[in-house]
């Protein structure tokens, strides 16, 4: 796959996604109206959240957010990493190799649990 099948692919990828996240926000909202007057509706939607899947789709989202940021931050500024990465994104190495250090993945280590607001 070439590189601009690729991004339109990842982009319609990540519109997907995005229309996904609205329509899974706009279905838990209702459910927590009709919740709130329906106390039935109101256990099943407590069993659903101690389930693992909300868990397990709020730490990827939380991930997702952290990771969007900083390519966004590194792809968009001038850093010397964002010069690396930029010229080596065709590469067929791994992104992290490709940059020739390791402060991509320093970084990513260090930040791992770290939330961004």
């Amino acid at each position: 796959m070439d590189n601009a099948n690729f991004i339109e692919s990842l982009y319609l990828r990540l519109l997907r996604a995005a229309n996904e996240i609205k329509a899974l926000q706009q279905e838990l909202d209702c459910l927590a109206m009709v919740a709130f007057n329906d106390p039935e509706v109101a256990e099943a939607m407590a069993a659903l959240l101690d389930m693992d899947a909300p868990c397990a789709l709020s730490a990827a989202m939380d991930e997702m957010r952290h990771n969007l940021w900083f390519y966004m931050e590194v792809l968009r500024n001038g850093s010397q990493l964002g010069d690396k990465l930029r010229e080596h994104l065709g590469s067929e190495q791994c992104l992290p190799a490709a940059v020739g250090d390791d402060v991509m993945l320093r970084y990513l280590a260090e930040h791992r649990n770290h939330k961004p607001n």
